[in-house]
């Protein structure tokens, strides 16, 4: 992917990255689902983060549902275990 998610979902974020704990039991339609702790994610909002070739903002924890939203800062190609690493810490 070349150009980045182009943020279809009902709130227009780009990005909704999820634990694997909650796509299984709540979240069928988020579209990265990673290996880790949920208060783990939870606390990345506020940081600029990497998965694989790709940059991306969190931005903010959703409403109604686990997870957090990403903007896309750097577009670029993920795969699968492609490890998640803080950008803004390196």
């Amino acid at each position: 992917m070349t150009d980045g998610p182009e943020g279809s979902r009902s709130k227009k974020h780009a990005v909704h990255l999820v634990t694997a704990g909650e796509y299984v039991a709540d979240h069928p339609k988020a579209n990265i689902v990673l290996d880790m702790d949920a208060a783990v994610l939870a606390n990345l909002v506020g940081r600029v983060v990497r998965l694989g070739e790709c940059t991306l903002s969190v931005t903010r924890q959703p409403s109604n549902c686990a997870g957090v939203y990403a903007d896309v800062v750097t577009p670029g190609d993920v795969s699968i275990h492609d490890h998640l690493r803080v950008a803004d810490d390196a």
